[in-house]
């Protein structure tokens, strides 16, 4: 956690400023990124960085800051272990959304990681004999998106196979999603996630501008409304002057 009063100010600000930018509800905000820095050992200071790769992702899949923010709560722990960075797990969720939804998404990759990190012994040696490196460190060294390709490419794209080292049908229906039909743009939304610097400040902007233009529309529909008002009772006050002027003189 962050302990430190700096160090929890500054998460929180950035918190705030996620929240403002996303519509969303500033506690679950704070209690998500929160999460997801513990589980990348990110300190306070990249908040920032992480907020922005949080907004990027959602721009470019089906899916909410919010919904996204709270899925990563789930799987990040793993994915941390098995060697996925946060960019590659936001993407690959993102990339998913476009053709499932996002807890979906989340439940298959938690399936591809649990399996990355405590492989069974059928999966081993499958992967042994097919000349795939099943561990974190070649997820690590290659990029999540690489080593799925290579096991795809290794497997021949075998149900079979792929059951052998992953487990059950939902849990390939990402893998083959990401290898296949949304391969490219899994690679789209990485380049940008991982390109995402001032994305939090950009959406932030929007919507501060937005809120400005409205509070102004607000205010001109008020003073529309009440000349318009002045504008109807002004007659009705010129004639009622005139019944308190002649009153006067009958006196």
């Amino acid at each position: 956690g962050f302990r430190e009063a700096a160090a929890a100010t500054q998460v929180l600000e950035g918190s705030m400023r996620l929240a403002d930018a996303s519509f969303g509800d500033m506690n679950e905000t704070a209690s998500s990124l929160t999460a997801i820095m513990n589980a990348y050992g990110v300190k306070a200071e990249g908040v920032t960085g992480v907020s922005d790769q949080l907004v990027v992702a959602s721009q470019m899949g089906r899916t909410s800051v919010t919904e996204l923010a709270d899925s990563m709560r789930k799987v990040a722990p793993l994915a941390a272990t098995a060697g996925v960075g946060l960019n590659e797990l936001l993407s690959a969720t993102s990339a998913l959304s476009g053709v499932m939804n996002t807890s979906e998404a989340v439940m298959s990759l938690r399936g591809v990681l649990s399996a990355l990190n405590d492989p069974g012994k059928e999966a081993l040696e499958t992967a042994k004999s097919l000349g795939i490196n099943f561990s974190a460190t070649a997820v690590k060294s290659m990029g999540l998106a690489k080593w799925l390709a290579d096991v795809k490419q290794k497997t021949g794209g075998s149900e079979e196979a792929m059951t052998k080292l992953f487990g059950p049908v939902k849990v390939l229906q990402g893998v083959f999603a990401l290898t296949g039909s949304q391969a490219e743009e899994y690679a789209g939304i990485l380049g940008k996630v991982t390109n995402s610097t001032g994305a939090t400040a950009t959406a932030f902007g929007k919507v501060d501008a937005t809120a400005g233009d409205t509070l102004a529309d607000a205010k001109a529909n008020v003073q529309d409304l009440m000349i318009s008002i002045g504008n109807v009772l002004l007659p009705a006050v010129g004639q009622l002057a005139g019944y308190f002027k002649d009153a006067a003189g009958a006196l």
